[in-house]
C-alpha cells in the first residue's frame, strides 16, 4: 500500500499524459481500495466476499470513463486536493450505487424509507425431489 500522495499524483498525472500509464496506476491503487471498499457500509452486501471488488470495479471505471476525464480534472487542480480523501468519496459514491442496484435494496418512496428484500426463485419454495 502507498504511503505518500506523490507517488500517486505521479501515475495519475502519467495517465494524462499517456494511457499505457493506465495499468500501472490500477495495480499501484487497487490494494488501498480494496481496503477503503471493505469499509463501506453497504447493508447486508458488506457480507459478500465480492462486494468490495465490485465496488473497485465501479470506481475504476469512473476514472476510466470518457478517457479518463476524472483523472484529468483532479491532476487539473491548482492546489491539489488531498489525494486519499477524493478517493474515499469516489469509493463511497461507488458503494452507494452498488448497493442502490442491487435487486435486494428498495430505495425510499415518499410512504416508506428504504429497505431490504430478500429474494427467492419460485422453486426454492418447493420441497426437495426425494433422491430414490
Amino acid at each position: 500500500m502507498v504511503t505518500s500522495d506523490e507517488p500517486l499524483w505521479e501515475l495519475f498525472r502519467a495517465v494524462t499524459r499517456d494511457v499505457n500509464a493506465w495499468p500501472t496506476l490500477l495495480a499501484a491503487l487497487e490494494p488501498e481500495l480494496l481496503a477503503m471498499a471493505r469499509r463501506q457500509p453497504i447493508g447486508r452486501l458488506r457480507a459478500r466476499e465480492d462486494s468490495p471488488r465490485e465496488i473497485v470495479t465501479r470506481v475504476f471505471e469512473r476514472l476510466h470513463a470518457n478517457d479518463h476525464a476524472a483523472i484529468s480534472a483532479l491532476v487539473a487542480l491548482d492546489p491539489p486536493p488531498a489525494l486519499r480523501a477524493r478517493l474515499r468519496v469516489i469509493v463511497r459514491h461507488a458503494a452507494i450505487d452498488f448497493m442502490r442496484k442491487s435487486p435486494e435494496f428498495e430505495r425510499a418512496t415518499d410512504t416508506r424509507p428504504h429497505h431490504w428484500v430478500s429474494l427467492a426463485s419460485l422453486s426454492s419454495l418447493q420441497p426437495a425431489p426425494d433422491p430414490a
